[in-house]
């Protein structure tokens, strides 16, 4: 499993040059079979360390947007509160009911963002650039 989902892959043309590339296991768009590979010639970051500061850009983009979606700063807190607050339920639990960390306050304000909300914000296109 771990090989169908490595981001990054090395390997060495004809004349023996060594290469690093990315090939993503996520569609570009849902239903395309369409997956990003950066030897393929676009504009997108071709290798790991600008590929992860490329999506930490595109994560402030996304909660820029979260911010957009709050009346007040008292609203846009409680909204990231909230997201910590899954994160902590899914770590404990992990098959648990979720009743078994009810009532647990969060302390600070998280960035985390659900696996399933990232991917549908990183596939729209309107978020891409």
């Amino acid at each position: 499993m771990s090989v169908l989902l490595a981001l990054r892959h090395t390997y060495k043309d004809e004349k023996g040059i060594e290469h690093d590339t990315i090939v993503s296991p996520v569609e570009l768009e849902k239903g395309s079979n369409d997956f990003f590979i950066s030897k393929a010639g676009n504009d997108l970051p071709a290798n790991a360390d600008a590929n992860g500061a490329y999506n930490i850009a595109r994560k402030g983009l996304w909660l820029l947007k979260k911010l957009d979606e709050v009346d007040d700063e008292k609203n846009a807190i409680k909204k990231f509160n909230e997201l910590k607050y899954a994160k902590e339920v899914t770590k404990k639990n992990k098959g648990k009911d979720e009743e078994s960390v009810e009532g647990k306050k969060p302390k600070k304000v998280s960035q985390w963002i659900p696996n399933k909300e990232w991917l549908k914000f990183a596939q729209e296109r309107n978020n891409k650039k």
